[in-house]
């Protein structure tokens, strides 16, 4: 009979024990989803407006209803966690009161850890959104869906890449899509109306005088080894649409420093899937 009153103990002390590790858990997951949120609020928006059925849903519900459940459950968490310690205080049996109170938080709780992490590999990881325009025709034409990541991703001449325009003068402050013709160090030039990247004759033409000045300006034209032309600074890309005829891109864009360059900083991730119809690159 004492055994058997000696492993009730136990067995209580151990869910008691199992029930704080799980709140403890529950805290620790969300307050990290939610510091990450915070760092990485803009690539969060960013994701909204590159993806139209996704940013649908979050004008409906916005970032707000995000923020918001994740501070409750955090609130939650604590006042439980307070809840116990006041009653381990006063000696008094918590358990199954806690029990009853987290059994109808956990599907909910079940169902935003879901929802959290696919918006995390989402955001971060595979990023899918939709061709909006004509300017990479033939290889992408409108309404294509496309995946995109920036997951250890360096920028390569010829990749893809989509990127924020948003700190640019462009038409629409939107998520554009081109092809980099040019990286930081590379050489271009113009001559005989025809553009050229580390002295040699670009494929894709249709960069007009104007244009490439626009994507030149400030830059100091230079003998770098043999090649004369102008160098790409450091964290700057050149990219023109595959349609050059209908493209608004580095020809047209001007940064802060004014220049036809894009940052970096600004690539939201490079094209590796088309999906309809399906290709990889």
């Amino acid at each position: 009979m004492q055994s058997l009153k000696e492993d009730d103990f136990y067995n209580s002390i151990l869910d008691k024990r199992k029930a704080i590790m799980s709140l403890i858990y529950n805290f620790v997951f969300f307050f990290t989803l939610l510091l990450i949120t915070l760092i990485s609020f803009k690539r969060i928006h960013v994701f909204a407006k590159m993806y139209d059925s996704f940013e649908s849903g979050f004008q409906i519900f916005g970032l707000e209803f995000y923020f918001i459940s994740l501070f409750l459950i955090l609130i939650i968490d604590i006042s439980l966690l307070c809840y116990i310690l006041y009653f381990e205080i006063k000696n008094k049996e918590w358990l199954d009161n806690l029990k009853k109170i987290t059994s109808k938080l956990d599907i909910f709780k079940f169902i935003f850890q879901c929802f959290s992490i696919l918006l995390f590999i989402m955001v971060f990881f595979f990023n899918p959104c939709t061709i909006s325009g004509d300017s990479m025709n033939p290889t992408f034409k409108n309404n294509q869906r496309i995946i995109c990541t920036d997951f250890l991703y360096e920028p390569k001449k010829g990749d893809v890449i989509t990127f924020d325009a948003s700190d640019y003068n462009t038409p629409n402050k939107a998520i554009y899509i081109k092809r980099i013709v040019a990286v930081e160090g590379d050489i271009i030039n113009y001559d005989a109306n025809m553009f050229f990247v580390n002295g040699k004759y670009e494929k894709r033409q249709g960069v007009s005088i104007n244009e490439f000045n626009n994507i030149v300006n400030g830059l100091e034209k230079k003998d770098y080894n043999g090649i004369v032309g102008y160098k790409i600074p450091k964290n700057e890309l050149v990219v023109l649409g595959d349609n050059r005829e209908n493209s608004w891109d580095s020809g047209e864009f001007k940064n802060k420093d004014n220049r036809g360059t894009i940052y970096k900083k600004d690539i939201f991730g490079k094209v590796i899937f088309r999906l309809n119809p399906f290709k990889i690159y």
